[in-house]
């Protein structure tokens, strides 16, 4: 099987209510853990760039590892973290500002 040279830089795009847009980092698969819906939960912490509803760039922020991001806002990450045991349990991170 061949396989692209490189990879893209970025995975996912987030748009909260604010109109901040979240640029998440391309997660290859082996760094990846699966979970039952077939979505890749990244093992590594995972560093996200916020940009302001004007295009210009706010932040990174970086969420833990084993933490999949469902949703964004104002002072929160929703998610869904899984333990040692691959348990997943739905999780609210503060943003502080």
């Amino acid at each position: 099987m061949v396989f692209a040279e490189e990879r893209p830089k970025l995975n996912r795009l987030e748009l909260t209510q604010d109109g901040e847009l979240w640029v998440g980092p391309f997660i290859p698969s082996e760094f990846a853990m699966l979970g039952r819906a077939g979505l890749g939960t990244p093992a590594e912490p995972s560093t996200w760039s916020v940009l302001g509803a004007n295009g210009k760039w706010l932040a990174d922020i970086t969420l833990p590892a084993r933490f999949r991001m469902l949703e964004a806002g104002r002072d929160y990450v929703l998610g869904v973290s899984r333990d040692e045991d691959d348990v997943e349990s739905i999780v609210m991170l503060r943003l502080l500002r």
